[in-house]
């Protein structure tokens, strides 16, 4: 009996899954960066921030679990197709790595759960817990996001494979205690990725004082905190003089008058609050948003730069036409698109724009320098990887899996409108809070 033929090529069009594996780490990267960039400056802010720091901090800490279940969701799009395309390349970095990548699941669970008693304390008349449990996730979110820089610089470097197998193996058989630490391309990419994470901060900072902040008069925590003790005071008087009536009844108007007029320290028109109105969170969102991105500029592109021309580098052979025509583009443009949220952010700080324009070019400017971003990795890892695995060769029209496909963009648009739905019941909350 001859051997049974099988057939060799993508179950999708690599077109199909190059630009879905761009489109899911952009849209993963949003609130990624915002667990990674934006937990531990809302507890930074939480401690130490003034009335709309800290009302930012609230609701950011307090949207965090949501937004990080977004995340993981919108983070298996583009896991999807490393798997399907890159197999040869995923499999044997993550099995060399595999103790440190099976570790991930148990970072995650923490970090989740550190997320909910991060957000449920939230609030309380106390930062301690707060700080405590975000910390936690913190902490593991950056292990979390090393193990993942490790990885997938590992993927790219298939002569690094036998190096670690022969340092690391029993007997032939691999133990899964490989590690990357050693490549300081690692490093600089995580680096790269908290940079980009201070850039998309300052569009969430906008986005969440514009578009997602109720329109109402907004306290800090203490203030919030002081109204309803007042309040309770006030309760607690007037139950007081109900009751000092009733027992004088039929004595002297005199002692009555006295017995009524007994003072209750705390009182609601005592209390002395520093409201942060609508506008003045619009205005300082503005304003802190221009610190985050230049804080962002400064670290992210710095980190690219020294990624591009010092490890990467023009001498290589294989990075070379990275370096050309019109691969050379990508790179000036990544690192010039960095600059435009504070563009932007000027022009909003000086009213040349208004906050909804503002808001729609942050977004647009976001998804810009994310998409650039992602592109860029793209074209490196298919060069790194050319002389190893070649996937635009495995495109095989007869290969392709048409029935698969349609059920994941069924899947996929569908998931989509519901985040975008839910994004909308928020802004829609807003507006009705203030009406």
């Amino acid at each position: 009996m001859p051997p049974v033929e099988t057939l060799s090529g993508l179950p999708a069009p690599f077109w199909f899954i190059e630009f879905f594996k761009i489109l899911g780490f952009v849209l993963h990267s949003i609130p990624m960066h915002l667990w990674l960039v934006g937990l531990p400056m809302g507890l930074f802010l939480l401690l130490i921030g003034g009335p709309n720091a800290r009302y930012f901090a609230k609701r950011l800490l307090k949207s965090l679990p949501v937004i990080t279940a977004i995340g993981i969701n919108l983070g298996v799009v583009p896991f999807l197709f490393v798997q399907t395309a890159y197999y040869k390349a995923f499999y044997p970095a993550s099995i060399l790595t595999a103790v440190h990548w099976m570790s991930l699941i148990l970072l995650v669970l923490i970090a989740y759960a550190s997320l909910y008693f991060c957000s449920f304390s939230v609030g309380k008349n106390s930062v301690i817990k707060p700080l405590l449990f975000g910390l936690l996730a913190t902490v593991c979110f950056v292990a979390a996001g090393l193990i993942f820089s490790s990885t997938w610089t590992l993927m790219s470097d298939p002569n690094a494979w036998p190096v670690i197998w022969s340092k690391t193996q029993i007997a032939g058989a691999v133990t899964g205690l490989g590690t990357y630490w050693n490549n300081p391309a690692v490093f600089v990419r995580f680096i790269s990725i908290v940079g980009l994470g201070f850039i998309t901060l300052s569009f969430w900072l906008v986005f969440d004082a514009v578009v997602l902040s109720p329109q109402k008069t907004a306290l800090s925590f203490e203030e919030e905190y002081a109204l309803l003790e007042a309040e309770e005071a006030r309760k607690a008087q007037e139950a007081m003089n109900k009751s000092a009536r009733q027992e004088i009844k039929g004595k002297n108007q005199k002692d009555n008058r006295g017995s009524a007029a007994q003072p209750v320290k705390k009182n609601a028109s005592t209390v002395k609050t520093r409201q942060c109105t609508p506008e003045s969170y619009r205005k300082w969102a503005v304003m802190f948003a221009q610190c985050t991105a230049w804080l962002g500029v400064i670290i992210a592109g710095s980190a690219l730069w020294y990624y591009y021309f010092r490890i990467l580098s023009p001498e290589q052979p294989d990075m070379a036409p990275f370096f050309d025509f019109p691969d050379k583009l990508l790179i000036y443009g990544m690192l010039g698109s960095l600059f435009l949220p504070i563009l932007f952010l000027l022009a909003g700080k000086f009213g040349q724009i208004k906050y909804g324009l503002l808001t729609f070019l942050l977004t647009l400017s976001e998804l810009i320098i994310l998409g650039i971003f992602a592109t860029t990795r793209q074209v490196i890892q298919n060069l790194q990887l050319l002389s190893y695995l070649d996937v635009s060769k495995l495109d095989n029209p007869s290969t392709v899996q048409w029935s698969p496909l349609l059920a994941f963009l069924g899947v996929f648009v569908v998931g989509a409108l519901i985040i975008i739905w839910m994004i909308w019941q928020m802004a829609s909350a807003a507006k009705k809070t203030n009406a």
